[in-house]
């Protein structure tokens, strides 16, 4: 019989991937001893702990221990350091606040004994600093109360907190001690032995806290009560000052109640103070401080008995009031006045508004409600909680009669329920029979019936029972559009149910009292509802789903609580009728499955954390698993491929055959295979592709690690720990050592490379460091550089090859020849155009003419340096034709004069000249610091395009970025663009007109205005519709009426374009008045009508109705001003004059500024108008409120009379 083998590893550390295992499957780690394998959360997990790792727990156990035993022992003594400290803490701080009581009580005593003087000089200074003494003796006895329980609740705190760290390091040990026994069994009555010592020591250590408590208490009670004395003592000591005190000021009582009456006197005799320096009766009084006065007591002061004034009353039921109220009168008096009345004590917090009317009778009182008086529902019209209960839960009879069935149809509810998800909700309590402990008829289902999206219309009805054995069917019949009648089938004896019942708005729902009952299911219009059983105790059948758990919760929760020792059977299962029946169980530390009618036959057993199935068993020791290999077997682990149908090996891993020694993992899809042959070889065989491939490393930790025969030869790479060599063999020794080649090595210290050497010396070497590569003499090529070292052939610098270019500079092809002190020569070429330079730095000798040109064109150009007698130095510039320019120092050296001169004309884009220059005539347009490209009589600066240009006779034109900007003309400026002002210089609104001047980013000067009937533009717009005309006008100025006429009249303006023609005119004065000759259109319009601009403030007088009757209302046509009568429209209105003889302050004049119209025009203020009306209204509705009363009085005395 063949062995199981399992998946396994001899790497340590290794550890499956969950794609590796199956659930239930088990891998080896050979090399670490431990055993893992794949739980239901498709986690890899080991199941089995290493011989190595056992013994680390063992150390870690005394580890513990004795940790343990460490942190008991300084626990211990913390918690005897702290409550020492504690306790001293404490003493200290009840020493220190003693000391300090007795310092403030001593302090007191001289306080009270100097105010016993200082209180004689007036009562009322007296009662303050008897009230502030009493006030500072309670906060001082408060403040050493608090101070007291502070120092005991510190002590608790302290205590408490002493307490949690017993508590914590208990916690600690046990959490330590439960870690021991988890994982280490064996240890367990070491450790419980631990805990207990443990215990025993926190016990003791818990009662020493506790006496120490004890003691402090009672010390914390003993400062408290001599606290209380010496606070007694004081305040029998502040009680006899205070007696004292009395005494002297009812001495002097008499004296100054006679000096405040002589001071009454005084003060009645002397007129208000608005200052508030004193109050006067009917005086006003302005006062910034607070003002206190007590509550006017109805029954002890029959004067306090005056709601004409605004104040507090205790009023005890009188006036229809309650106890106490705060009363707020009319202007007037009580007449009209408004208030609040409270109950207080045992009458409750009821509060009421209330109002007097105009003959000062209570005309009403509301009673207003709050958080501690709230109204209830029939107060506020709503239904109670009862009342509504009632409105959605009824009782419902369902009967069957006696016959021949058992069940019947109900139509239970009728609805009306519109498409678009709208509902209704149906619960039913109640069950088919009334027997003792019969529970399946103690039930209820729930309905829900939503409608659809009308496509197609229609409605969902689904039924949620509890109980399985219940037969519920539930359906609803339509009988016309969105009507339903609404059915459920019940048997015999349900008689009384109770329904709950809601809907959504939009629905109307009856539910019927007593359904109407058929035996035959109603066959057109039906839509049944999907009977849904809920899963609980008493219905377990059908599919338990745990889909949507979450990953920390159990599934299914078995744990037996009985005592004894048996065997729990978990499940019993099998696939079909009469197949295989499987049984799960666990009995103490063991679990099995097996097969039978019982379970008998085991198939797979679990001890602890061993494995036992067939012969395969996987062991928590050493052995993890174990293939047992009988005599002449072999012993190996084999894969069957069973995809699709097929039944075909696809490898193995093992002893191959019963005699072989040599384990293999062979694949026979690919034929090849690994070998761990018995001499101890390892052996890759290849297939077909003959490659071995790896992803990763492959590490050899020989020297000679990688060796290649092939042919006659042999060669292999080698590291001796200083360098890598390439190296062969002899021919025909392919496995032997090597020969005297090196054609290749490697430096690890330096990173230098040698190539085509025999180790002594190299063809050529390339060095790390210096990126160069060094041929076998001094010539080596370095970074781009060829260079010959110094001390070649008597050199004493060395001479290198330089060759670069930059091609963003047109500088494509270089070769520069350098030493160390830079560059000697260079020569460059431009890829794109060809061209050719050569530079030489430092002397060049020429021994006759520098020729260029020479046969690249028709002609050359050569410089040659000369001189005569009268010529004697000159360098000249010529060719084949002649010379083009030469400069000169005619009389040689020391001489000063110097000339230039060209054979032709001198054509420059740029012309500098260093000292004056005399230009009579420019031919063309030319530029500043850049070339000309407005062109013709022109010059731009800096920009091409921007410039002065003159476009003919008397034009001149400024251009910016070659637009026309501004013309200059005989006749004035124009402006083709806006015209931007930047202004940065900020005015105040107190400075003069002359600074406005002065720094305005736009001024016009009109400083000689004369002449009081002119007008003057400042600004002016102008425009027309083209060929329909309506040219117009719009401007802004002033009348020039100079300094006869006073100041000038602001005028904004606009024109028609003839001297009849269409004109609106808006005038601005120096006194603020602004003028306009035709309507205003505005959102809204507000007056300044704040009381703090108006002062010397008086009540209209009466009679506002008599001048209001006075006015006549006229319509009329408005004419523009005096001296133009076009009608603006028809108005109605009232007339200035009329107004001006009853109420002449709503009347005031506007000057015309025209000199031929002098005369002022009067205007109406609309505000004091408005405020005339609300007077005589005010007038009128206390005339006919009076006639009312008196008329409504006059009918209930008929009534009572008749």
């Amino acid at each position: 019989m063949q062995s199981i083998q399992f998946k396994r590893t001899q790497t340590a550390g290794k550890k499956p991937t969950p794609e590796q295992l199956s659930q239930g499957e088990l891998a080896i780690n050979l090399a670490d001893h431990v055993l893992y394998t794949k739980d239901k959360n498709n986690a890899v997990v080991q199941i089995s702990v290493s011989p190595e790792k056992h013994a680390e727990l063992n150390t870690k156990v005394d580890q513990n221990k004795t940790s343990t035993d460490r942190v008991i022992a300084s626990n211990k003594q913390e918690a005897a350091n702290n409550l020492a400290s504690v306790k001293a803490e404490l003493n200290q701080t009840i020493t220190a606040k003693d000391t300090a009581t007795n310092k403030r009580i001593d302090a007191t005593n001289t306080t009270v004994s100097n105010l016993t003087q200082t209180v004689t000089a007036n009562k009322t200074d007296a009662d303050t600093k008897i009230n502030n003494l009493t006030g500072t003796v309670s906060a001082n006895k408060t403040a050493i109360e608090r101070t007291v329980a502070a120092n005991k609740s510190d002590a608790d705190s302290k205590h408490a907190a002493l307490t949690k760290t017993v508590t914590d390091n208990n916690t600690a040990i046990n959490n330590k001690v439960n870690t021991t026994n988890t994982n280490v069994s064996n240890l367990t009555k070491t450790v419980t032995a631990n805990k207990t010592d443990a215990d025993n020591k926190i016990s003791s250590l818990t009662s020493t806290v506790a006496a120490n408590k004890t003691a402090i208490e009672k010390v914390v009670s003993d400062n408290k009560k001599d606290a209380d004395t010496k606070i007694s003592n004081l305040t029998g000591t502040v009680n006899s000052n205070h007696t004292a005190i009395n005494n002297k000021v009812d001495q002097n009582k008499s004296s100054t109640d006679a000096a405040i009456t002589a001071a009454n006197k005084r003060i009645d005799g002397i007129e208000g103070s608005a200052n508030a320096a004193y109050i006067k009766k009917n005086t006003k009084t302005y006062h910034g401080a607070y003002l206190y006065s007590k509550t006017g007591n109805y029954l002890e002061d029959s004067t306090a008995r005056d709601l004409n004034y605004f104040g507090a009353f205790r009023t005890n039921g009188q006036d229809g009031l309650m106890d106490l109220t705060l009363n707020v009168p009319h202007s007037s008096g009580k007449a009209h006045g408004r208030g609040f009345t409270f109950r207080y004590a045992s009458g409750g917090s009821r509060v009421e508004t209330y109002g007097f009317d105009a003959q000062g009778q209570k005309a009403f009182s509301y009673k207003m409600y709050h958080e501690g008086d709230k109204p209830t529902p029939a107060e506020i019209g709503a239904y109670t909680k009862g009342e509504i209960d009632k409105m959605f839960i009824k009782n419902v009879t369902m009967s069957v009669p006696s016959g021949s069935e058992s069940r019947a149809y109900f139509k239970i509810a009728t609805a009306t329920i519109p498409q678009n998800g709208r509902m209704v909700m149906l619960r039913i309590f109640g069950g088919n029979g009334y027997n003792v402990n019969s529970y399946d008829q103690v039930d209820f289902l729930e309905i829900v019936i939503r409608s659809g999206n009308n496509n197609p219309k229609g409605v969902s009805i689904a039924a949620y029972r509890r109980n399985s054995l219940n037969v519920h069917q539930v359906f609803a019949v339509n009988t016309s559009g969105d009507n339903y009648d609404i059915y459920v089938n019940y048997g015999r004896y349900t008689d009384n149910v109770i329904v709950e019942y809601g809907k959504t708005s939009g629905v109307s729902l009856t539910v019927h009292d007593t359904p109407a009952m058929t035996n035959v299911k109603p066959s057109t219009g039906v839509t049944d509802g999907r009977v849904i059983t809920m899963f609980n105790t008493e219905n377990k059948a059908g599919t338990l789903m745990f889909d949507n758990n979450g990953q920390g919760t159990y599934d299914i929760v078995s744990l037996n609580n009985d005592s004894g020792t048996g065997k729990k059977y978990l499940r019993k299962f099998r696939s079909k009728a009469a197949e295989t029946i499987w049984h799960e169980t666990v009995q103490g530390n063991v679990y099995r499955l097996a097969t039978g009618t019982t379970d008998s036959s085991e198939v797979l057993r679990i001890t602890g954390r061993t494995m036992f199935t067939g012969k395969g068993v996987f062991d928590a020791g050493q052995n993890v698993l174990r293939l047992e290999r009988p005599s002449n077997q072999s012993n190996y682990i084999e894969w069957q491929d069973r995809r699709n149908g097929a039944n075909a090996r696809q490898g193995w891993i093992g002893f191959g055959s019963a005699e072989t020694n040599n384990f293999q993992w062979y694949s026979d899809q690919g034929k090849n295979s690994f070998q761990l042959e018995a001499n101890g070889q390892c052996s890759i065989t290849t297939g077909a592709t003959k490659i071995v491939y790896t992803n990763g490393e492959y590490v050899a930790a020989n020297s000679n690690a990688f060796r290649m025969i092939y042919g006659n030869y042999g060669a292999f790479w080698r590291n001796d720990s200083a360098k890598v060599y390439l190296l062969s063999t002899a021919e025909n020794d392919k496995f032997g050592g090597w020969n005297t080649y090196r054609p290749f090595i490697y430096d690890l210290t330096s990173g230098n490379v040698q190539l085509g050497g025999d180790g002594n010396e190299d063809a050529l070497t390339l060095e790390r460091a210096s990126r160069a590569a060094r041929f076998s003499n001094d010539v080596y090529i370095k970074k781009g550089f060829l260079t010959f070292d110094a001390g070649r052939s008597g050199s004493r610098d060395y001479i290198r090859f330089n060759h670069w270019g930059d091609s963003n500079n047109a500088r494509d092809n270089v070769l520069y020849l350098e030493d160390s002190k830079g560059r000697h020569f260079s020569t460059e070429r431009n890829m794109a155009t060809g061209g050719l330079k050569a530079y030489f730095l430092g002397d060049l000798e020429v021994a006759g003419q520098m020729r260029w040109g020479k046969n690249t064109g028709q002609s050359s150009f050569n410089i040659r340096a000369w001189g005569n007698d009268t010529r004697k130095q000159v360098l000249e510039c010529a060719d084949e034709s002649g010379w083009h320019f030469y400069t000169q120092r005619a009389g040689g050296p020391g001489t000063t004069a110097i000339e230039f001169s060209v054979n032709g004309k001198i054509n420059a884009p740029q012309l500098s000249i260093s000292q004056d220059a005399t230009i009579p005539k420019f031919n063309s347009g030319f530029g500043v610091g850049v070339a000309n490209g407005l062109g013709g009589n022109s010059i731009v600066l800096g920009d091409s395009d921007t410039g002065f240009k003159q476009n003919g006779d008397g034009v001149l034109d400024t251009y910016a970025n070659n637009v026309n900007v501004v013309r200059h003309t005989s006749g004035g400026i124009t402006f083709n663009r806006r015209v931007v002002v930047a202004n940065k210089n900020g005015l105040g609104y107190s400075d003069i007109s002359d600074v406005t001047r002065d720094r305005a980013p736009f001024l016009v000067n009109m400083d000689s205005i004369k002449g009081s009937g002119a007008y003057f533009p400042i600004i002016a717009g102008y425009s027309n519709l083209g060929d329909v005309g309506y040219r117009q006008s719009f401007e802004f100025g002033w009348t020039g009426s100079g300094s006869t006429h006073g100041w000038r009249t602001g005028i904004i303006r606009m024109r028609g374009d003839n001297a009849n023609g269409q004109q609106a005119r808006w005038e601005f004065t120096m006194d603020g008045d602004f003028t306009a000759g035709r309507n205003g259109s505005f959102n809204d319009v507000y007056i300044r009508s704040d009381s703090r601009l108006k002062i010397n403030k008086e009540e209209l007088q009466d009679g506002a109705l008599e001048k209001v009757n006075s006015l006549k209302v006229y319509t009329y046509d408005k004419v523009k001003s005096l001296s133009d009568d076009t009608v603006i429209k028809r108005e109605v209105g009232i007339i200035a004059q009329d107004l001006e003889e009853v109420l002449p302050e709503a009347v005031g004049i506007q000057s015309t500024e025209d000199p031929e119209q002098p005369e002022a025009i009067k205007t109406i203020s609309n505000s004091a108008v408005n405020a005339l009306i609300i007077k005589a209204i005010q007038e009128m509705d206390a005339k006919y409120q009076a006639k009312i009363e008196a008329l409504t009085k006059e009918i209930a005395e008929l009534k009572a009379t008749k």
